[in-house]
């Protein structure tokens, strides 16, 4: 990772070692910092919805904050104010717990997440992902408020 930092051009792939590092709590600063450069330079461009919430999931959940974080944060911003309708409800609001977990408020998004239009589509979603997902935005919610 280190060595391919500006060559990696492929988002599957960091995304697969994001999830690999996060399934394992593998917090390793030189993979966590690559990802990260790779995410604002390229993340806008080649990134899926489920490449981007595995990106940032893995900051979260690892408690790492970039340092590059400002670009990190506005590349994220800009990512999902473009992308939100393309972003399954359980994926929005796991990187939005990953923001809140890194003291990153999302608080431009917090309508969008709590309005009737995102709950119907969590409602519309299987039993068990809308499961999930509904105690996700009850935890969001409570850490919120």
């Amino acid at each position: 990772m280190k060595a391919k930092c500006l060559n990696i051009s492929e988002s599957q792939l960091v995304s697969a070692i994001l999830d690999y590092t996060k399934k394992f709590n593998i917090r390793s600063v030189t993979i966590l910092d690559v990802a990260s450069k790779h995410f604002v330079l390229n993340g806008s461009g080649s990134s899926s919805p489920p490449h981007i919430t595995s990106m940032v999931s893995a900051f979260g959940h690892l408690d790492f904050n970039p340092v590059n974080e400002r670009r990190f944060w506005r590349s994220l911003e800009k990512l999902v104010d473009e992308k939100f309708i393309q972003f399954p409800p359980k994926d929005i609001v796991e990187i939005f717990l990953s923001c809140v977990y890194l003291q990153k408020y999302p608080i431009k998004f917090v309508d969008r997440i709590f309005s009737p239009y995102f709950l119907d589509r969590v409602h519309a979603s299987t039993k068990d992902l809308q499961y999930v997902t509904k105690l996700k935005i009850k935890l969001l919610s409570y850490m919120l408020s």
